[in-house]
């Protein structure tokens, strides 16, 4: 989701513990159930799946609905889904995975590790881009869909070379596409793999991650969810239509960090649950991934408007409310996830629907596991 509206996390407890990853067992039909069916039809969502992780287990695996209308097929938990922006999620634990190596630290410049970059964009550092406070000129095509104005990262740093920057580096908050294209050729630098050999190397396969794949709408992966939506991208702003359409959603391979993502439901809550277990960062980097935009002049980036969230670290969208903060990632306007730190609570929710409102799915399933009377 380009434009996201956002501000002030602070003082989130640590979810880091010792855990037993196991598969959930199938019970009978629950609230959950009925509620997420509920929405499913209010909202013409074809196909959903859902994890809860309590207590560091996981608690429910459950899936819905159709991956394609077209020819009738059910989701199942090993069914891929599209996540768009919540692969940057991804890519900050990655990113933070580097610094425990020692290769770099988030305050580095940029200049410092790819030297072929405009002088103006060779001082901002790691964390200004993994923040969106990096104040480089846009690669996007437009604020609706996954489009760049280039096709290859040469290309788009000729580009963007001869524009001015849209603000001094760390003095405003833009939601860009090119903070998430430097970071990966960072991460393809300093280890010497391609962005998505580094995340089979060292986010997925030694965790269990069986089927989790980088890729656009163009790319043929075996059991991917069609992407649906009631919406044409052809006018500005898009126009709404009155059936569902078939999602195309472009993107070059350098936009993979910021939104490229295909993972099932399964292999999301065993990443989640092995990042709550400490296997990929250690508990001090995971709360670093977690601190608000900081501006230079100490200011926090905040958003005082109607959002679900209120700030943004590296990657990661945030909530500050005292009462229940929370931390994660939404993407496409198709799936999202939240960690609730003071309830040991994780709520994954994938759709195949673009405009399927997966926050506000992610927080009805919360309540009913935080409902002191759920017998959940």
């Amino acid at each position: 989701m380009k434009r996201l509206c956002v501000t002030l996390l602070l003082g989130l407890p640590v979810f880091v513990r010792a855990v037993t990853a196991q598969e959930p067992t199938i019970a009978k039909q629950d609230a959950v159930d009925t509620y997420i069916r509920a929405e499913m039809e209010q909202r013409h969502i074809p196909g959903a799946a859902v994890a809860v992780i309590r207590d560091g287990r996981p608690r429910k695996l459950a899936v819905y609905g159709k991956a394609s209308l077209e020819f009738g097929i059910d989701v199942t938990r090993e069914t891929l889904f599209s996540v768009a922006s919540v692969s940057k999620a991804f890519t900050g634990v990655a990113i933070m995975r580097l610094v425990e190596d020692g290769q770099l630290t988030l305050d580095d410049p940029i200049g410092r590790h790819l030297t072929d970059l405009p002088d103006d964009w060779r001082v901002v550092s790691v964390r200004q881009l993994l923040n969106h406070t990096s104040g480089l000129p846009v690669i996007d095509a437009d604020a609706y869909s996954m489009h760049a104005l280039a096709q290859t990262v040469p290309t788009a740093i000729a580009l963007l070379r001869g524009r001015p920057m849209e603000s001094r580096p760390g003095t405003k908050w833009n939601y860009n596409g090119t903070n998430y294209m430097l970071l990966g050729l960072l991460i393809e630098k300093l280890s010497g793999k391609s962005f998505v050999e580094f995340c089979g190397e060292r986010l997925f396969r030694p965790f269990g991650l069986r089927r989790a794949v980088f890729g656009d709408s163009r790319e043929i992966i075996a059991n991917r969810a069609t992407v649906y939506t009631r919406f044409r991208f052809d006018t500005d702003p898009p126009q709404r239509i009155d059936r569902l359409e078939s999602l195309s959603y472009e993107t070059p391979t350098f936009n993979y960090p910021a939104g490229g993502l295909n993972i099932s439901i399964a292999d999301f809550a065993t990443w989640l649950v092995a990042l709550e277990q400490g296997k990929f960062i250690t508990s001090r980097h995971l709360e670093e991934l977690w601190e608000p935009a900081r501006f230079t002049d100490g200011s926090v980036f905040g958003y005082s408007g109607a959002s679900s969230w209120t700030g943004y670290g590296l990657g990661w969208v945030l909530n500050s409310r005292p009462t229940r903060p929370t931390v994660g990632g939404t993407g496409g306007l198709r799936a999202a996830f939240f960690i609730y730190p003071k309830d040991n609570l994780s709520v994954i929710v994938l759709t195949n629907l673009q405009t399927a409102g997966p926050e506000s799915l992610v927080e009805g399933v919360a309540d009913l596991y935080l409902n002191a009377q759920s017998q959940l």
